[in-house]
């Protein structure tokens, strides 16, 4: 007595895939349904996250530490980063907002004095006005990181306020 329906081919035990596929490969039909998991009304689906920016207010050490970052971003040259850390952090934090647009109004009139020194140079004066120009710089964007460390709030004497 032979039985006219097909039998199952064996499979692995280790895999549970019949024999007859190469390992690593599915038989053809659906594939295996996805787990699903249950969130909580208002939460980000499962396997997603927050952004950092959208967890609310800074702590005190995170404001010092983006107010600072605001004012070094002009010994590298980043005279963009002050606008990045506003956009992003200004609304989480006043003392951010207040330090980032006080170093970009530096950076900006630093950069324009800067400019008008390079022409002055080229002219015949020499470096010296150059140098000046690097070392104003340089020196109270590190009086104002460091102020801005400590929790104080640091306006430039010497700023064009394009941003208020």
């Amino acid at each position: 007595m032979s039985d006219d329906t097909p039998s199952d081919p064996p499979s692995d035990p280790v895999s549970g895939l019949p024999r007859h596929l190469p390992h690593g490969r599915l038989p053809a039909g659906d594939p295996p349904p996805r787990p699903s998991y249950p969130t909580t009304p208002g939460a980000p689906p499962f396997g997603e996250r927050y952004l950092p920016m959208d967890d609310g207010p800074l702590s005190p050490r995170e404001e010092r530490a983006y107010a600072a970052l605001a004012h070094l971003s002009q010994v590298g040259g980043l005279v963009l980063a002050p606008m990045l850390l506003l956009a992003s952090l200004g609304r989480r934090s006043l003392f951010v907002d207040r330090h980032a647009k006080e170093a970009f109004n530096f950076q900006v009139t630093y950069l324009l004095l800067f400019v008008a020194a390079v022409v002055v140079a080229l002219r015949g004066t020499g470096p010296t006005v150059l140098g000046v120009v690097a070392a104003y710089g340089l020196a109270f964007a590190a009086f104002a990181a460091l102020r801005s460390w400590q929790g104080a709030f640091f306006r430039y004497p010497i700023a064009i306020r394009f941003l208020r």
